[in-house]
């Protein structure tokens, strides 16, 4: 079986990897990112930078270029300055893939993903994601999760989604 591919961007890639289940999202798919994530995620003596510079090389994750003059990617594309480059990347990225989906925890960038339909989760969804596709026993959802309520900057109606959505709202992303 093919594995799903997920567009993350570096804050769900911190997330995610301080939360130590960054490693059980790539053993269930196809994560690619594009090179300004990378860039931000492995500047030198930052947290995790060298397990993610392992994890390219290895081929865990795949870094992948955006070339804003391709043609590949339709309108609307995030204008420059509306958000990072990194989250403006991952979404751009997001028309290079077709049925992939977007990860990321920017509220601009969600916001972007909202509005015009594409397929998005934060990290701490896709925590729940990873335990409801099996990916994740349950001795090591319930604290992850819980790194992620904590380290997570998310609104208490995120966190009650996150905690309270059906597991059918969120087959699209397993």
């Amino acid at each position: 079986m093919t594995k799903k591919i997920a567009l993350i961007d570096s804050s769900s890639a911190i997330l995610l990897h301080k939360a130590g289940i960054f490693d059980d999202l790539a053993s269930g798919y196809r994560l690619i990112m594009a090179e300004s994530v990378f860039r931000e995620l492995t500047v030198e003596e930052h947290s995790g930078a060298e397990e993610f510079k392992e994890r390219s090389k290895t081929g865990v994750i795949l870094i992948r270029a955006v070339e804003d003059d391709d043609g590949i990617h339709p309108p609307p594309t995030p204008p420059a300055g509306s958000m990072g480059a990194g989250e403006r990347d991952t979404i751009i990225l997001y028309y290079k893939y077709p049925h992939s989906f977007v990860i990321i925890d920017d509220k601009k960038g969600a916001r972007f993903c909202r509005e015009n339909g594409i397929p998005y989760v934060n990290a701490l969804l896709m925590s729940r994601i990873l335990f409801i596709s099996g990916l994740l026993s349950q001795e090591r959802f319930d604290p992850s999760f819980e790194s992620l309520q904590r380290i997570g900057r998310y609104s208490a109606a995120v966190l009650h989604y996150a905690e309270q959505c059906d597991s059918d709202e969120l087959r699209f992303f397993y």
